[in-house]
């Protein structure tokens, strides 16, 4: 299995821990709490990234939670079954 985080440009930072300091206070906040300038990293290009992600129109994120969330309802582990993964 490989895990991992969606990250910041090249940096390792993990793209989770900015969205709740920029949905509960602000862009200013993440600047100051996370020091993503030193990534170059714009709340436009967050934006950007989060509306790709759960953009309705296309539906591929609900299509990607409905295929795991079935075998999971059968107790299967979605990464063991070749047809799956």
């Amino acid at each position: 299995m490989v895990g991992g985080s969606i990250t910041v440009g090249s940096s390792r930072l993990p793209l989770w821990t900015l969205i709740a300091t920029a949905i509960e206070e602000n862009w200013d906040a993440v600047q100051d709490g996370w020091n993503v300038e030193e990534y170059n990293y714009t709340a436009e290009e967050l934006f950007e990234f989060l509306y790709n992600l759960l953009d309705a129109r296309r539906g591929e994120f609900a299509r990607l939670l409905l295929e795991i969330a079935n075998p999971n309802r059968e107790n299967i582990h979605w990464w063991t079954e070749e047809a799956l993964k």
